[in-house]
Order: C-alpha cells, then structure tokens, then sequence
C-alpha cells in the first residue's frame, strides 16, 4: 500500500476502536481485537512518518500537513476529537497493546467524563503512557458550539470560573449563560445534581462580585425554566427552587414584574411556579418590594394590555390556584384601577373588538354579495392583525371559513384572498420561529404550502430554519420530493447538532410518517445519532419490525440495546429478539462472545422470552462453551427473580 492508503487505512481503524472503546469494558474480547488489528495499521503507518501526529480541527483531520476533510470517515473523527477538547493526538514507536488499550478507552470517555477528570490529556498524563500524547484543545474554541455535548462543556466551564474566579472566563460564561438556560430541559434540571450545583457555583459567585450580571443570569434561568411551567410538577419545583436561593426578595420582586410586564405568555401556570420557586415564605416581602415600587404601579396603570393581564390572573377560573400571597401582590398592582368604569382608552383594543365584530358578521352572513362586502373589509384590517401577530383571532377566523364552505360550497370564491394572506402570514410566523398561541394549530392545517420546494430546502439546510411544523408541512407539501431533502440531508451527516435537531423536529410528524424518515435519517448517521434515533422511536406508537430487529442482527451493544427497547413494548416482537439474539449457531465457540453480549441485553431488559434459549445454552456441552454455560445460568437466575 501507498502512504495514503496506509493514513486512510488508520483512520477506519481508529473510528472502529473508538467505537468499540464507547460500547464495550476495556478487557472486552470484540475490543482487544480491533485494538490489535489497529496496531498492526500503526506499524504500517510509522514506517512512513514516525511519530504519527494527527491535528484536529472542528471538521477536518491534518495529517503531515495535508487536510483531511471530504469523507464522512474524517468529518466524524474531526468531530469525536473536537467536543472532547482534543487538538492532537501522537503516536510513537515503541507503542504497546496495553498502552494503546488505556489511550482509546480514555480517549472514547462521554466528554461529560473527560470534563470531570480534567481533560484527557491530564487523564492520559495520569496514566503515564510513554508513546501516546494529547494536546488539549483551548475550551473557547469551543464557546460557538451547541448541543447536548457542547452543553456539558459549558456546564463544566460555570463550575470552573466559580472556582478559579477567572474574570475572562466568568465573563464568557455571563455573555452565554441565556443560550445555554434555554437548551436545559427538565429532566436538567431536576435529576443532574452536577449540572445544578456547578449552576448554583456559578450564581454564588456573581451574587457576590457582579449584582447587575447575577440579576440578568437569574432572570434568564427563570425564563428558560417557565418554558415548562405545565409539565414541572410541585416536587419538581422544589428540586428546582435551590438554583434561586441567593435572590433576595426585591430580586424576586423584579423577576416577577419582568415576567408580568415582559411576557405576553405570563399566566395563571406561570404565577404558580414563581410562587414555588420563591416560596410562600416570601411573598409578603416581595409584595412590601412592589408597593414601594412607584414605576411598576405606572406601568401597570398606563398600560392597558399589561392591565388586564394581571387582571385575567385574578379574574380567571384558576385564580384559586394561586395562594393568597401572591393574589394579594397581584391586587396591589391593580389598586386605584377601575375596569367597570374604566381608567383608559385603549385604541389598540378598539380595532380588536373591530375585527371581532366583522368575523361575527361574517358567521351570521349568508348572501353572498353581503358575505363579501364583510370580508373585504376584514382583508383592510389585515395589516393590522398581521403586526399585531393575533393568532387567537386567525383561528377564529380559520374555524369559521372551514365551517361556512363545509355548509355551502358556492361560497368558497369569498375566500380566496382571505385564504392567501392567511396562508402567507402563518408561514412568516413559522420562518421567523415565534412561539404564538395556536401556532401549531394554524400550521397543522396547512393543506400545502404556497412557497417552492427550493425555498424550502435553502431555508433547512443553509440556514438552519427547523422546527416541527416547518418539516410537517415540507412533508405535506412535496411528499413526492423526499429524496432531495434527504439528498440535502446526507450532505450535512457530519453536522451532529444539526441531525440532532432535525431528528428531534421528525419525531412529532405524522407517527407512520416520521418512523419512515427517522429510518431514512437513521441510514445517514454514526452510532451516537443513531442511538438518539432509537431512543425516539420508543416513543412513537408504530414499530417497523423487520427494520428494529436487523439491528439486533448487524449492530454494536449500544444500538442494540436501544432496539431491544423498542420491541419490548410488544408480547410477539419480544419472542422474535430473544430468538435474533440468542438463536445464533456458535459452532466450536466462534459467536460465544457475542451470545455472552447478548445474554447481558436480554438480562438488562428483563427479556424473560429468553428463557427457553438460556435453558438450552445453560447445557451445551463442550469446554470451550463454559462461559457461555456460566452466563446464561446467571442470567436466568436474574430474569426469574425479576
């Protein structure tokens, strides 16, 4: 072979061990092979260039100088390396197998456990591996990436400025913190105790020298956990509330008036969670903090949206829901605040009742020429309603047209422009990526798009523009086009964070339609996307049977114990694993360690199909079959005691 041959040669046997290190213990047989086989391809590689030194940049491998970087080979070894913080890595004569064992398994750890321990190159310092190196990478290198990774990079990076009191690295940390709050969801915030207390560290450590920073980051991480104020149960509120323990009343006080002046969003859930985080303890002096506070009553008073918004929190059928301290703080800012005889003018609210009053007209209009007399006048508010962003009203409007042409037909010519700006505004609204109230709704009835499939694509790929609703509507618009989207797709297979967030939009089509395309995407991705793609499928109703069970035939543990996952939830699939599994002819031992790997996903799931197969491997016979013979006993004496 040529030196390139040789250099690609090592590189697939790089990926494979780091593959191999990521799912199996380090004394694992399918590891130790691909280890030596690796090394044999060192030996080849070190009579060209001794030592071997490969630099890694964010989607490219460099090797003596050349750039590796137009395969999917190099562009996911470039980005294994670089969310671990791994600028080079060195190889050097003299390399041992047990040497180079330590390097791969250190090297493979989740970047979550690189983090913990310092860095790999500390790791590997640690363990004093004579011919292996690691030149760390500079964590702001990594400052622009995101992701669940990358999230456990920043994580790690608010625990170290807490304890080095570095001002550079606190600052970073302050310029990102909103970012990085709004990727956190709840289980973040609830379960990862490491998370919350590097969080906490981070806080203190503001609260102390920086009160303008400290307020702005608490403001953000209210923001980002009000995103789940209907799915955080009181329990989890409590685990929750010590993030916000070093805000002092008049903070809270603040945080809430944010919210109740800031958030269009701010509702009767929102207010219970405040009170949860802040505590019932609290309320009488955040209440004091408001009253003694001369601009909140102002802004309250002189604006009529925000107004009634407290005032709809106290006036709603949910209202007892909030505890009397926190109604009491609500009251004080409607003090003085008539709205029987009301205060205020709202010009605003006058063209509001207008369009209502037209959309009635509408529903009771039957004659045509009187029908589109009405709505041609709606179609002159419509540039009102679209800066106003009132998609409360264009449902309204929606259910009454739907329900007008269902009743007459011939009545479908009134709409058509009306139709057209309804269609064009939703899709605005969706390109820009707003949250508004019957959004998905409107979305959700899209017949077809009005724009072109090319828009569309530019829109994904080049710019990032995804969501559910978006890929709901590619989907319904051009189903005879899939192939370019997929097309597009696989030439942005080594961009992580982008299939993660593509597949994480899939999930909430159709269930039929999104298990089709998470298979499509599945055939385009790594082991680690791959995964995620399994873990999503447990979710969906539907299971593509012959699809799930070829991964127990051809994949690594890791996949396979996420397809075991899915084919679990049905009595018949779970027959058919046990039989992909453990069915295996092992003639002379030769798929022994495979049977073992498998016995250990059966006992794992709790697989009790399997028990007729490890009563039959409990008795084969023949020593080289000893193992197997050991395993499956334990195994089943686990699945029966289960």
């Amino acid at each position: 072979m040529d030196k390139e041959e040789v250099i690609v040669e090592f590189l697939k046997g790089l990926r494979i061990c780091l593959n191999n290190a990521s799912v199996y213990f380090k004394e694992h047989p399918y590891y130790i092979k691909s280890v030596n086989e690796f090394k044999v391809k060192i030996d080849s590689f070190l009579k060209f260039i001794n030592p071997i030194k490969v630099n890694i940049a964010p989607d490219s491998l460099f090797i003596a100088g050349t750039p590796y970087a137009k395969s999917q080979l190099f562009t996911e070894l470039a980005a294994f390396f670089h969310i671990r913080k791994i600028k080079s890595i060195e190889l050097r004569e003299g390399l041992t197998i047990d040497e180079l064992l330590n390097f791969l398994s250190v090297i493979a750890l989740a970047p979550k456990e690189i983090l913990k321990r310092g860095g790999a190159q500390n790791i590997i310092n640690i363990e004093h591996n004579a011919h292996c190196f690691v030149e760390q990478l500079d964590y702001s290198q990594l400052l622009g990436s995101v992701g669940e990774e990358a999230k456990d990079v920043w994580l790690y990076l608010f625990g170290e400025a807490a304890q080095t009191n570095d001002a550079q690295k606190i600052q970073q940390c302050v310029n990102n913190f909103g970012s990085v709050a709004d990727s956190l969801n709840v289980r973040d915030l609830t379960e990862d105790e490491e998370l919350k207390e590097n969080i906490c560290s981070f806080l203190s450590c503001l609260k102390d020298s920086q009160k303008e920073d400290y307020e702005k980051c608490s403001k953000e991480m209210f923001k980002a956990v009000f995103k789940y104020k209907d799915a955080i149960t009181p329990e989890q509120a409590q685990k929750i509330k010590a993030i916000f323990k070093g805000l002092s009343q008049d903070q809270f006080a603040d945080i809430l008036l944010d919210g109740i002046v800031k958030d269009d969003n701010f509702d009767v859930l929102s207010m219970q969670l405040f009170s949860r985080l802040a505590g019932e303890e609290s309320a009488q002096g955040i209440s004091s903090s408001i009253l003694a506070n001369a601009g909140a009553k102002s802004v309250v008073k002189e604006n009529p949206h925000i107004a009634k918004r407290v005032h709809s929190l106290l006036s709603g059928p949910d209202t007892q829901s909030i505890s009397e301290g926190y109604r009491h703080i609500l009251s004080s800012l409607l003090k003085d605040i008539s709205f029987d005889k009301g205060v205020f003018f709202d010009r605003s609210q006058l063209h509001v009742n207008y369009r209502y009053i037209l959309l009635a007209l509408i529903d009771d209009e039957h004659k045509y020429d009187s029908l589109s007399l009405v709505v041609n006048k709606l179609v002159e508010e419509w540039e009102k309603i679209v800066n106003d962003k009132d998609t409360v009203f264009l449902r309204c409007v929606y259910d009454i047209i739907r329900r007008k042409k269902k009743d007459n037909i011939a009545i479908d010519a009134v709409f058509v422009e009306l139709d057209k700006r309804m269609v064009e505004f939703i899709e605005h609204i969706l390109w820009e990526g707003q949250s508004l109230p019957d959004l998905e709704y409107l979305a959700d009835r899209l017949k077809k798009s009005s724009l072109e499939i090319d828009f569309f694509l530019g829109k994904i790929f080049e710019q990032g523009c995804i969501s559910p609703s978006i890929l709901k509507l590619f989907f319904r618009s051009f189903p005879a086009e899939k192939g370019k989207f997929y097309k597009k797709l696989e030439a942005r297979r080594a961009d992580m964070d982008f299939l993660s967030r593509i597949i994480h939009s899939l999930k909430n089509l159709d269930s039929k339609l999104a298990l089709d395309a998470l298979i499509k995407v599945y055939g385009l991705t790594n082991e680690l996307v791959g995964a995620e793609i399994l873990r999503i499928m447990q979710g969906l109703p539907e299971i593509n049977a012959n699809f799930t069970l070829s991964i127990l035939k051809k994949s690594g543990a890791r996949l396979k114990k996420e397809a075991l996952g899915i084919l679990m939830r049905d009595a018949q699939l779970r027959r058919r694993a046990a039989t992909t599994l453990l069915g295996i002819l092992s003639l002379f031992g030769m798929n022994n360690g495979l049977l073992i790997e498998n016995m250990d996903l059966c006992s794992q799931a709790g697989l009790k199909e399997a028990g007729d197969y490890l009563e039959l491997l409990k008795n084969r016979r023949f020593f080289w079959n000893r193992g197997v013979r050991e395993k499956a006993k334990v195994t089943l004496e686990k699945l029966n005691a289960g």
